[in-house]
């Protein structure tokens, strides 16, 4: 029988060695893992993370999925990457995810909304035309995962 933990009740090491879904980009993983180091470790903003380098020792990930890990969490706002000097926990990383997306000086929400109310039916419309059953359960426990990232508190998932 298989025991069920709690993320935060696991330590880094043990993170990094959880079996991941199917289908879950490794970039994806690495930005995971990095987002509950921070949590983890308690960092907070101007902290400095291990270098790319050490990250992809400590996540077992090449260096080019550490970049693009690196890379979404600085598109949400969790980190701030300073060329030469390291990567850095971002003033926004703590709020809603809203609060630390990096285009939101830029974009207010409501022109989010508006491009996505636009963007989104279309572009399912043409996918749809294309779905089976088994691509219907995929995006449902793709959705499923969403929401359960979304109530977790989780950016990245």
């Amino acid at each position: 029988m298989t025991k069920i933990v709690a993320i935060e009740d696991l330590s880094e090491s043990e993170i990094r060695d959880v079996p991941e879904p199917a289908g879950r980009s490794v970039p994806a993983r690495v930005a995971e893992s990095i987002q509950a180091m921070i949590v983890e470790r308690n960092l907070k903003a101007g902290d400095q993370l291990p270098s790319q380098r050490d990250l992809t020792h400590m996540l077992h990930a090449s260096r080019p999925s550490v970049r693009e890990g690196i890379s979404m969490l600085e598109t949400l706002g969790i980190v701030s990457v300073e060329v030469g000097r390291g990567v850095y926990v971002s003033e926004r990383a703590g709020g809603t995810p809203a609060d630390r997306w990096r285009f939101g000086r830029d974009y207010s929400l409501r022109e989010v909304y508006q491009f996505r109310a636009a963007l989104e039916p279309a572009a399912l419309a043409l996918a749809a035309a294309r779905f089976d059953a088994e691509d219907l359960g995929v995006m449902r426990a793709a959705a499923e995962a969403l929401l359960g990232a979304a109530e977790a508190g989780n950016a990245v998932g």
